[in-house]
């Protein structure tokens, strides 16, 4: 049991009682169950599921952004005329 005073614990000088693992405002209890293994595989079968889009489709962006830098230098809007050097 966690003892409440003010909203600061302490051991001694008891306004409310609060016990673990509820809310201290509306004494909701919080509690969780533990994560069977079905759901374990199906999380893990999801993120490289996941890993499989991301994985190719950040490369094909990186490679566009590359070529779409080297096109922009290649071919500039304005050519100074070299005989003038």
């Amino acid at each position: 049991m966690l003892k409440m005073k003010d909203g600061i614990a302490s051991g001694s000088d008891t306004v409310q009682t609060i016990p673990c693992g509820r809310c201290p405002c509306c004494a909701y209890r919080a509690h969780s169950e533990p994560v069977s293994k079905r759901e374990v595989v199906i999380n893990i079968i999801c993120l490289c599921l996941l890993l499989v889009v991301l994985v190719p489709f950040g490369y094909v962006c990186e490679q566009s952004l590359e070529h779409q830098e080297q096109m922009l230098f290649r071919n500039p809007i304005w050519h100074e005329p070299l005989e003038d050097w």
